[in-house]
């Protein structure tokens, strides 16, 4: 769908901070160079 990686990013993050309760100020968001939609994400 059209709302997969904001999706999927948002789930994850939910995930690691929420769930596994992992400080958000120790985690590092990574993109890859050429994908424009997630780097605006």
């Amino acid at each position: 769908g059209d709302y997969f990686k904001l999706d999927a990013i948002r789930y994850a993050w939910e995930l690691l901070v929420d769930v596994y309760q992992l400080p958000p100020d120790r985690l590092w968001v990574t993109v890859y160079a050429e994908d424009d939609e997630a780097y605006d994400i």
